[in-house]
């Protein structure tokens, strides 16, 4: 709106400085000129200087017009950027995350929700080796009735940049998309969902009774959607929580976590990548790597159980 409102300031001040220019460059002409374009006109088209003289000042402000106005629209057109454009950096905890554009989807009486209902994670610069983990956990969760999906695996592995990969190339197949990161508790974490549904609370208000407003907004939205909650790392609180998730029905959960042994809910294990893909990547960050370094490489890997680049 402010800039289309610029925009508008703009084009009628340089249709005005326009005409104002032309009204002097007409005064200014040589009055020998002026009268040989009198006699021109008036002899050959059959009208007068000053009729001729205005049509060209028209001409000219149309022709402005019609370029300011498609100058503004070029640059409202440029405000409606997809969801995956990114580029303002928030830090969350430890973890980078992108705020930037969004669209919004209209629900009943007229009330807007954005298709992010958190900021983005961060788009790993590197993703070797993982196509098959991705498409695993898109079958896992597209496919009969496992909307909850524990990522799984050791710490460092790489279960953070897999759901942040599956988040930026899946999302578009979603109404809305969700991705916090579990600091405290999965119950803060689901929280932070409130401020993109319009929710408040009174100071009053317990947790349990928070996450009961927040589920019944939740429950209100298009499905299929998308929550991924990051570093859902203690089995006790994942335990407590568990139901409560699973009651989402219109998201697919998936939440990264090196919890192992929790038999209801189904997983995709994510292991360490193979040698091979291990030092493309390792590769990528470091480029100086000399062809006889990385026999060395594979030494230093030899005794580890799994390969820890994410």
């Amino acid at each position: 709106m402010i800039m289309k409102n610029k925009n508008k300031v703009y084009s009628a001040l340089l249709i005005a400085f326009s005409g104002v220019v032309i009204g002097l460059l007409g005064n200014l002409m040589p009055d020998e000129f002026k009268s040989k374009v009198r006699d021109f006109t008036s002899q050959n088209l059959g009208v007068s200087f000053t009729v001729i003289w205005i049509i060209t000042v028209a001409l000219v402000v149309l022709i402005f017009i019609i370029f300011t106005r498609k100058e503004a629209k070029d640059s409202t057109s440029t405000d409606e950027i997809s969801p995956e454009s990114s580029t303002k950096v928030v830090q969350e905890g430890d973890k980078s995350i992108y705020a930037g554009h969004d669209v919004f989807i209209t629900y009943s009486g007229d009330r807007k929700i954005p298709h992010h209902l958190t900021p983005p994670p961060f788009l790993p610069e590197y993703f070797i080796g993982r196509d098959d983990d991705l498409e695993r956990i898109h079958n896992k969760l597209f496919t009969g009735n496992n909307l909850l999906l524990l990522v799984n695996g050791e710490g460092g592995v790489g279960k953070t940049a897999v759901a942040s990969k599956y988040f930026h190339k899946y999302q578009q197949e979603y109404r809305h998309v969700a991705w916090v990161l579990s600091e405290n508790s999965i119950a803060d974490a689901l929280l932070r969902l409130a401020p993109k549904l319009g929710l408040t609370f009174g100071e009053q208000m317990n947790t349990d009774d928070r996450l009961d407003a927040l589920a019944a907004a939740l429950a209100e939205l298009e499905k299929p959607c998308l929550l991924i909650v990051d570093n859902a790392n203690e089995l006790p609180d994942f335990e407590l929580h568990y139901q409560r998730l699973r009651n989402l029905t219109k998201f697919h959960l998936l939440l990264t976590t090196r919890i192992t042994n929790f038999q209801l809910a189904e997983t995709c294990a994510i292991a360490g990548l193979p040698k091979v893909d291990a030092l493309a990547l390792f590769e990528e960050y470091y480029r100086a790597l000399q062809s006889d370094e990385q026999e060395l490489f594979y030494k230093l890997t030899i005794n580890l159980d799994f390969i820890m680049f994410t």
